[in-house]
């Protein structure tokens, strides 16, 4: 959908494509700053702000999800310490990616796995998930290659998905 841009004043001030490829709620918005050839009296996009997030024209979402490949045991046997040490490098990897975070993500604990059958419970090796914005694949890998849960277990590896806007 396209929308107009107005000051406070009633002034035009550009355009505004309003998109919803993002969460139910949430919207892409890009404001007009120069003329594209692609779609008449439509703007270029370039980065805003709306209601504190970032939203910038030709990135795309990447979805990472985070596999443990430890057991329980191995996961009992981790220390406080080693723990803490953990959280610590979580933490300075996400400062250190900020710019690019759109979800820092959350655990994965309880899974329900529902089919024309029926919802069964289900365990697998998907620990956590994180979302991304970044301007390529090979950008959005490129973020998560230090990420300190490849260090945590032996074996411990990071899915990244692309997830395009829906057609149309």
């Amino acid at each position: 959908m396209i929308g107009q841009l107005r000051s406070r004043a009633g002034k035009f001030a550009g355009y505004v494509l309003l998109n919803d490829a993002g969460r139910p709620g949430d919207m892409s918005v890009f404001v007009a700053a120069e003329r594209s050839a692609r779609v008449p009296g439509v703007r270029e996009a370039r980065q805003v702000r709306l209601a504190g997030r970032r939203y910038d024209a030709g990135m795309g979402r990447f979805l990472a999800l985070f596999n443990g490949a430890a057991d329980e045991a191995g996961k009992a046997a981790l220390s406080e310490q080693q723990q803490t040490e953990f959280l610590h490098a979580w933490a300075s990897w996400a400062q250190a990616n900020e710019r690019a975070l759109v979800d820092p993500g959350a655990p994965l604990f309880a899974k329900k796995l529902v089919t024309a059958q029926g919802v069964e419970d289900f365990t697998d090796g998907m620990t956590g998930y994180t979302i991304v914005e970044a301007d390529s694949h090979d950008e959005a890998v490129r973020i998560f290659s230090g990420h300190p849960h490849l260090g945590l277990f032996t074996g411990n590896s990071i899915a990244v998905l692309e997830c395009p806007p829906p057609p149309g």
